[in-house]
């Protein structure tokens, strides 16, 4: 069941233009965390991951709400217990960083400093080793 799940995500990402898949994503995230879905929201935000990875650097547009959207979900996530859940949305502010940059620090601004710090950690890790995934 979950490899199926992860093929289906697959070649949702494959298929659709990634910023018209982000809100439909964002959305079922959104209404998860009323019903505390972990499994739900940590494949949404690996699924919001692969998306935003498979923007065109040259077209790094998102909207106002999308980024605001994204950064409340990565803020809220990184406050989680549990650990899968922590390492999906890392993977997340990654891929985020890696397309705003400079533009991704405000929408984490409310992030503690610990969690500022292992962002910090990770988007330097993955700068001195290239693009690849580190999780």
């Amino acid at each position: 069941m979950v490899s199926a799940l992860e093929e289906v995500s697959e070649d949702i990402v494959t298929s659709c233009d990634p910023t018209d898949g982000i809100n439909p994503i964002l959305t079922l995230i959104e209404a998860e965390e009323a019903a505390s879905g972990n499994q739900t929201t940590c494949m949404g935000l690996y699924v919001l991951g692969s998306l935003l990875h498979n923007i065109p650097q040259h077209r790094a547009t998102l909207a106002e709400e999308q980024k605001a959207r994204l950064g409340k979900l990565a803020v809220r996530c990184l406050n989680a217990n549990d650990p899968v859940l922590r390492r999906a949305v890392v993977q997340l502010c990654l891929e985020l960083y890696d397309l705003l940059r400079a533009n991704f620090w405000p929408l984490v601004s409310q992030v503690t400093e610990d969690h500022q710090s292992l962002l910090t950690y990770y988007i330097a890790k993955r700068e001195k080793e290239g693009a690849g995934p580190i999780l």
